[in-house]
Formats: C-alpha cells, structure tokens, sequence
C-alpha cells in the first residue's frame, strides 16, 4: 500500500506544484510549510486514536527530529477551527433556487417575488444592498435595471476574484482528498469519489463534452440543493454538526 500510494503521489502533487512554481514558491517554502503539515496531521491522528499525544510519538510517525517539533508546537498552522457554516450569500441562493423563482426577478416589487423580501426573510443584519453588492462581486448575480439576475448556474460563470478562485480550489481540492483519504484508510463506504474518462476524442468534442458536463451539473446541482436546504435548516438549529459536499469538475488534456 505504502509503495503504491508513493507512486501515486507524484501524480497528485504534479499540478500543485506546478502551479506553486507559476505562483513564485519556491521548494524551500514548499518544504518547510510540509514540513509543518506532517507533523500536525501526525498529531491528530495520534489525538484521533485516543494515544498519547507526545513530541516523541510525533517523531516516530514522520521521522522528523523532536527537537523540531518542540520548537514548533507554539506556530502549529493546524488550529481548532470553527466551523463555517453557510455564507449569507450562500443562503440566498440557497432560498432562491428552493422557493423554485425565477432566473430574474425584480430588485423590489410589491405583491410579487423579488429580491429585498428575499434577503429581509433570511436576515435582518445585513441589509438587501450589501448582499447584492457581495453576490455581484462573486459571480453569482448581476443587476440591470431594476432585474437582478441568477447567474451562478450559468455555464460560463466563474468568480472573477483570484482570492475567491483560490479558496474554492483549496476547499474543494482539499475535500476531494479526505474522501479519497477516508475511503482508502477507512473503507468508509458512505462517501464516493467517481470520474468518467473519455479517451480519443478531438478539441471540439472535448469541449462539447464539457459544456455537456456542465449542464449536467447545473441540473444535479439545483436538486441536491432543494432537498439539503429544509434538511440543513432543521438539523443545524438542533446541533447537527456534520458538512455534506456535493461537487463536480471536467478536465481535458
């Protein structure tokens, strides 16, 4: 298992590297922030299987000298986090796909669906202009006229904020890896992670092929959507602690 993962990783590191490069780090920076990692994924797994949780131990894990360890114990990047739930932005589109409106709807309208009484049914906080201004500003909607318009299912939406690109691909990138993680190490059969590989196709079809992927996810999405968010909003007021991700990617080379 360990030969093979090893032959393996190259393979899973090679874009992230790659991309490091392109970003300007440099292999120092790369190895002393894995460096870090190592010793705080020894940590808790050794806390995780209810041992006691020593510089030493962490040492025999990863092989990494103690005296290293100790000198780092104070700067450890593997804080306790908080969880994150759901952004405000989150939740309008969430309610807005749920209530089944429509694409467009107007930004205020008495007697009718739009989207001042959208936000004000959701919170009181932040006022209808502040979330628009946010939604616009990810990707997620746009405003003509007095129209706001839904555009994140659209096929061509991405946010154009490089810091919102970047804490997408980690999250993302970095859940795709603990599914991967908890079915090999675990046999955990709840979760899955599936591709559908097409060989031997031409430029123009791998791009018909994506933009079909896309539809599709569109589709998916919007379903998986309507039936978490009832789910979401009893359990999370009950002390439900779990995050369920639901995603899709389309690739061609």
């Amino acid at each position: 298992m360990k030969v093979n993962f090893l032959q393996n990783l190259s393979k899973i590191l090679s874009p992230i590297i790659s991309m490091a490069i392109k970003l300007g780090v440099n292999y120092k920076e790369f190895n002393a922030l894995s460096k870090k990692v190592f010793v705080n994924e020894a940590g808790a797994i050794i806390s995780a299987n209810g041992d006691k949780l020593t510089d030493a131990a962490i040492s025999a894990s990863t092989n990494i000298a103690r005296s290293y360890i100790a000198q780092n114990k104070k700067q450890s990047i593997h804080k306790k986090q908080t969880k994150q739930w759901i952004s405000l932005p989150a939740q309008i589109i969430a309610a807005w796909i749920t209530q089944d409106l429509k694409k467009v709807i107007p930004y205020a309208k008495q007697d009718d669906a739009n989207f001042v009484d959208l936000v004000k049914n959701i919170t009181t906080e932040k006022s209808p202009k502040t979330i628009l201004n946010e939604l616009v500003r990810l990707g997620h909607a746009r405003k003509v006229g007095n129209e706001i318009h839904l555009t994140v299912f659209e096929a061509d939406n991405n946010p154009t904020d490089k810091a919102v690109l970047f804490q997408d691909f980690s999250d993302n990138l970095a859940t795709h890896a603990w599914t991967g993680n908890s079915i090999l190490t675990q046999g955990d059969k709840t979760l899955f992670e599936q591709a559908v590989k097409i060989d031997g196709v031409f430029d123009d079809s791998a791009k018909m092929l994506c933009e079909s992927a896309k539809e599709q996810w569109q589709v998916a999405s919007k379903k998986v959507i309507k039936k978490a968010t009832p789910i979401s909003e009893k359990e999370e007021k009950q002390g439900g602690k779990h995050r369920v991700v639901f995603g899709v990617y389309c690739y061609y080379r």
